[in-house]
């Protein structure tokens, strides 16, 4: 039981090895490929782990940028380059963004922890790293 966590903790002290795998972007539905990438990126950290490194590993994803503002946009049915045109002040704009974009991210957050939570790849679910 909780092989991943006393991994972790019986090698406290051990080099760490620490492997930044980009984060899957937060607003699309998991796929496949998502699968497979995961699949191939953790038997780098496996194989570290074997050889005596502490690997501690957390679950993120990539929330901002343009596939995220798209959806934004989609999400509250409107342009963001109309409302620059129709004289709303950037701060304003980029306030109401960054509002649905986290509403956003979390909803996606719960999705990809639902599917990937249970693929066997060990990985802190409780403290993700959210990229807003």
């Amino acid at each position: 039981k909780n092989v991943f966590w006393r991994s972790v903790e019986e090698r406290e002290g051990c080099p760490q090895f620490v492997f930044f795998e980009g984060p899957p972007s937060a607003n699309g539905h998991p796929g496949i490929h998502h699968v497979l990438a995961r699949t191939i990126k953790d038997t780098f950290n496996r194989y570290k782990t074997m050889k005596g490194f502490q690997v501690k590993r957390k679950a993120g994803w990539d929330t901002h940028g343009l596939p995220v503002e798209l959806g934004v946009e989609k999400e509250q049915d409107m342009k963001i380059c109309l409302l620059l045109k129709m004289g709303f002040k950037p701060s304003r704009i980029a306030s109401l963004v960054s509002r649905t974009d986290s509403a956003i991210a979390n909803t996606r957050a719960r999705l990809y922890k639902k599917v990937f939570g249970t693929d066997g790849k060990a990985e802190d679910w409780d403290k993700v790293i959210m990229e807003l």
